[in-house]
């Protein structure tokens, strides 16, 4: 509504005739099946969060890491999460960002993170822990952060 009627947005105009249509007998319609809607779906997000939740006994237990490609790809830290709020963002984003998480994903975890991690005792002490971040943890934080930046720098 706010882009057929180019309103521009947050403003009181706009709000005005979106609470407005939710008056008329189709807007009234609509609004009753968005919220059916939302209501179904948030139920099922709960039930599986809770089903999720049993079955979970640690960190790396249950539906949070499903080892689908393998127990070596798990190792390496490359599995499934069964999560809701995961394929509701997908469904918001354009399918051009959904592809280059994708492959952005799949190059870091599956190509560099193990090509890094030779590396160890060259590139750093090969004696840390994994999660410190003066080894391949400092690496992913890294180009995480400068990955985010990146992001914001372009879509702002």
């Amino acid at each position: 509504m706010i882009v057929d009627f180019r309103l521009t947005y947050p403003s009181g105009t706009a709000t005005a005739h979106l609470i407005n249509s939710f008056h008329t007998t189709e807007g009234a319609k609509l609004a009753k099946k968005q919220v059916q809607a939302l209501g179904k779906f948030f139920s099922f997000s709960f039930l599986w969060g809770v089903f999720q939740w049993f079955f979970t006994a640690g960190d790396a237990c249950g539906f949070a890491s499903f080892p689908t490609f393998g127990l070596e790809a798990y190792q390496r830290m490359f599995y499934f999460d069964f999560s809701a709020t995961y394929v509701g963002v997908g469904m918001i984003c354009p399918y051009i960002i959904n592809v280059s998480l994708l492959i952005g994903g799949i190059l870091s975890w599956g190509v560099m993170w193990p090509l890094i991690d030779a590396k160890k005792g060259d590139w750093y002490s090969a004696d840390l822990k994994q999660s410190s971040l003066h080894g391949l943890q400092g690496y992913k934080v890294s180009c995480l952060s400068t990955f985010q930046f990146s992001l914001n720098f372009r879509f702002t």
